[in-house]
């Protein structure tokens, strides 16, 4: 421990003297926020009011224009204003400036430029009352006429529209009292709405709909420069290697550095949630005091509910642990800062999004939502300051956190024990030289190459570049391509998944067969993945998604949807085609071939098929099926990685997918059903899959 605390004086001393660190830290939050909410809040203000005191120019036409026209000229009648000079009320100009024109008749196509034109804002067509009908029983037909994209035009309509019901409202009054009725005759119900929470319940419950998010947003940006500076940025000044030549154990010195940055990451967030805190009290105030209302704050803190929040810091600080482990071991796969920059935003856009769920209406902590990273503790923030936290869930977040926080501090581990990651030359290839890297001269073929003999994998930065440019492509060309039925479905894998990997992959290294493990096969291990894939989707059907089910069931759409995968009308080999075998042979190529194999390196084995499977999962851009897909990456990627061959995880993919294809038809509906049904069948798969397993791990002869 005396070590570790000598490691993170150290660290913390150094890092708080830079000045990228500062800022971040201390300067955004303490002058930026305040100032910033200060002056946005007075030119909100100030520019509502200015754009409520806009006068509207209105045009009134049609046959029924006279009828209308007075009813809008008295709506919008001028005001006083206070004193005038002579001592006599000043009078405030009109908001609607009303004008009739007779026989206006207009082209819509033109669309705004038919308001410009007019010099108008807003038109309003009064059609002719019905003949024949009375006075007190008719009623005009009337329709404004204006541009939504124009803010002058919407606040016309918004004026009309009040006046006219202003005016409406007025004339039914008139005509209930000349037929000497009472109001109940047209107004059957007077709606009231009574409120049973108090004021403060309901400001938190506003708050907590963004709150949450920004403080996940500025923890993560507070473990952004730290985490570099702390690994990449030493690899490029020189000192890492003498630091890691102490007598201090390369555990203790990652520990050191990742509560560095842990600890930069929490006092950012805790600055920056107490100065978004204390301007967001500031303009409550003013704004409660302009309508002559006080807000005391001895009010304001003992509604707050202290125990929730003490919770949520809780969660906060495993979360921070998270975000530090997580960003210091991409950082550490770096060369230099810019590097680990490049590599490091994507990962901070990523993170950002399952945060995002606490920005919409209506979500609250659940057992399913408690163990999705990062969403759990915005979410149990959220529900902390709102005061609408239930115990279970609460508790399985706490959980959760920790455990992820655990597996980050792992990785982190894992990477700092690679001397290959941490000492690579700097002429090996990699995101830092720029984009020559991506076009270098074809490798030339050699004897062992053509054979497919095991060749080096590509750079980790290089894969998850790849991975990232095929998955952007297949989400923009390839979700049209889907569009267009089975054939489309394969076309959107060959084409945005198959061709670039096999396009770069034979430009980069000149080895296809070699580089992305298309080595053949043993025996052995065929007949251990033909085990595995034909027993694991009944194993995953019988105790793993009734679990999901449990904590976050499937919406009965999608339930649906994937029930009539195959229509009755449906080629059944076409089918297979599209959903098991094409997706066994292109998203393996990608995630396998190169993913899992690029990462073994810095990451090792255990920690490759993890990241893989994650990554895997997140390619099918479905939360419901998240857990199902992962747990299948993983056995994909320990069976491709544990037999050296992309053949065998092609295998088990294709099985695994075409059960589904199969059970899906409509004559095989009864069987899913009954295997659902028929939980106990899990216990042979059960055996199947654990002697597949027994298969493909048992040692191969190193002679072979």
């Amino acid at each position: 421990m005396s070590l570790l605390g000598i490691v993170y004086r150290k660290e913390l001393r150094e890092t708080l003297r830079d000045r990228r660190t500062l800022a971040v830290m201390i300067l955004l939050p303490l002058v930026l926020y305040p100032v910033m909410s200060v002056l946005a809040a007075e030119w909100f203000i100030s520019h509502e009011m200015s754009r409520q005191a806009r006068q509207s120019k209105v045009t009134v036409a049609g046959e029924g224009a006279h009828l209308l026209e007075p009813a809008l000229i008295k709506a919008t009648a001028p005001a006083r204003t206070g004193a005038a000079g002579d001592g006599e009320a000043a009078e405030a100009p009109a908001l609607m400036q009303v004008t009739r024109v007779d026989n206006l008749t207009i082209d819509r196509k033109q669309g705004g430029r038919v308001l410009a034109e007019l010099g108008t804002d807003a038109i309003v067509f009064v059609g002719a009352p019905a003949p024949g009908v009375a006075e007190s029983e008719r009623s005009l037909p009337v329709e404004i006429v204006y541009d939504p994209t124009s803010d002058a035009s919407s606040l016309a309509e918004e004026r009309i529209s009040d006046a006219l019901e202003h005016w409406a409202d007025a004339e039914v009054a008139r005509r209930l009292e000349d037929e000497k009725l009472a109001p109940g005759f047209v107004r059957p119900i007077e709606l009231a709405r009574a409120s049973l929470a108090s004021r403060g319940k309901v400001g938190r419950t506003e708050i907590a709909k963004t709150i949450p998010f920004m403080i996940v947003l500025m923890v993560l940006m507070g473990a952004f420069y730290p985490a570099i500076d702390l690994t990449a940025g030493e690899k490029e000044r020189g000192t890492l290697e003498p630091l890691l030549a102490t007598p201090a154990p390369r555990r203790t010195v990652m520990a050191g550095k990742l509560l560095t940055v842990a600890t930069i990451s929490a006092l950012t967030g805790l600055l920056n949630l107490l100065c978004m805190a204390g301007a967001a009290l500031w303009i409550a105030r003013s704004a409660a005091r302009s309508q002559h209302v006080s807000l005391p704050f001895g009010q304001l803190f003992s509604s707050a509910p202290w125990g929730a929040i003490g919770l949520s810091l809780v969660a906060l600080a495993a979360a921070t642990l998270l975000f530090s482990g997580l960003m210091m071991a991409v950082a550490s796969l770096a060369r230099g800062f810019k590097e680990a920059q490049s590599l490091l935003t994507p990962v901070y856009l990523v993170a950002t999004m399952p945060a995002m769920v606490s920005l919409m209406p209506g979500t609250e902590l659940s057992y399913g939502a408690a163990l999705v990273p990062i969403a759990n503790v915005a979410l149990l923030l959220k529900g902390a300051i709102a005061g609408s936290l239930a115990i279970g869930p609460t508790l399985v977040a706490l959980a959760a956190s920790a455990g992820w926080a655990f597996a980050a501090l792992a990785l982190a581990a894992r990477i700092y024990d690679s001397e290959r990651l941490l000492f690579a030359p700097e002429e090996a290839p990699g995101l830092a030289r720029g984009w020559r890297a991506w076009l270098p001269a074809r490798a030339p073929r050699t004897a062992s190459s053509t054979a497919g003999a095991a060749a080096r994998p590509l750079e980790a930065g290089e894969a998850l570049a790849l991975f990232a440019f095929c998955a952007l492509f297949l989400m923009v060309i390839g979700s049209e391509l889907q569009t267009m039925g089975f054939a489309g479905i394969s076309a959107s894998l060959w084409v945005c998944l198959a061709a670039p990997v096999l396009m770069f992959v034979r430009w980069r290294t000149g080895d296809v067969v070699g580089t992305l493990g298309l080595a053949r096969p043993s025996g052995r291990h065929l007949a251990g993945a033909a085990m595995i894939g034909a027993s694991g989707w009944i194993v995953l059907a019988t105790a793993i998604l009734p679990i999901q089910e449990a904590l976050f069931p499937t919406p009965p759409e999608l339930q649906k949807a994937m029930e009539g995968l195959v229509g009755p009308d449906a080629p059944l080999l076409v089918t297979l085609f599209a959903i098991a075998i094409t997706p066994a042979i292109c998203e393996e190529l990608l995630c396998r071939g190169v993913l899992a194999r690029a990462l073994v390196a810095p990451l090792g084995r255990g920690g490759a098929v993890v990241v893989s499977a994650i990554l895997f999962a997140g390619l099918h851009l479905s939360a419901y099926r998240f857990v199902p897909t992962f747990l299948l990456g993983v056995v994909l990627a320990t069976v491709a990685l544990r037999t050296r061959s992309l053949w065998t995880s092609m295998i088990v993919h294709a099985f695994n997918n075409g059960a589904v294809v199969l059970l899906s038809v409509p004559a095989a509906l009864p069987v899913m059903h009954w295997t659902e049904q028929n939980a106990w069948i899990g216990a042979p798969a059960g055996a199947v899959l654990l002697g597949g397993f027994a298969l493909i791990l048992r040692p191969t002869d190193p002679q072979r």
